[in-house]
């Protein structure tokens, strides 16, 4: 008589899959960080994709010398109405790529953590909150 073991899931299977779940679950964690608003010089900001293009594109035009209308403001993710200058924006735009890059080294940090990991306790013990902010 044989039997086919060629179906059975293995403990090492199963971290496997739990350690691909876990850099998925990673990623979905880094996304809404990055999505979740970052502050600057006192403020809460909006930091979505349409927010991000915003930013990055006002960035631009005022690199490329293009002039900012007479009262210009930003507004919070509050609804805080804060005056900008050339100067002003830039510093926003440069905080903008700070967290966004944030965001990712604490994801790539803690997905090598889960490569790392040698057991499911040591993959539940990885959350997104265990990294210092």
């Amino acid at each position: 008589m044989t039997i086919d073991l060629s179906g059975l899931i293995t403990p090492a299977d199963k971290l496997r899959e739990a350690k691909e779940r876990k850099r998925s679950e990673i990623t979905a964690a880094c996304q809404a960080a990055i999505d979740g608003g970052f502050f600057f010089d006192g403020h809460h900001y909006d930091s979505d994709q349409r927010s991000q293009t915003n930013i990055i594109g006002t960035c631009n035009a005022v690199a490329a010398g293009v002039p900012l209308p007479e009262g210009f403001i930003w507004r919070t993710a509050d609804n805080q109405d804060v005056p900008m200058d050339v100067a002003g924006i830039i510093a926003l735009g440069a905080a903008l790529l700070a967290h966004i890059n944030a965001q990712y080294a604490k994801s790539w940090q803690l997905k090598a953590m889960a490569d790392q990991a040698e057991s499911m306790g040591d993959l539940s013990d990885i959350t997104w909150q265990t990294h210092a902010e």
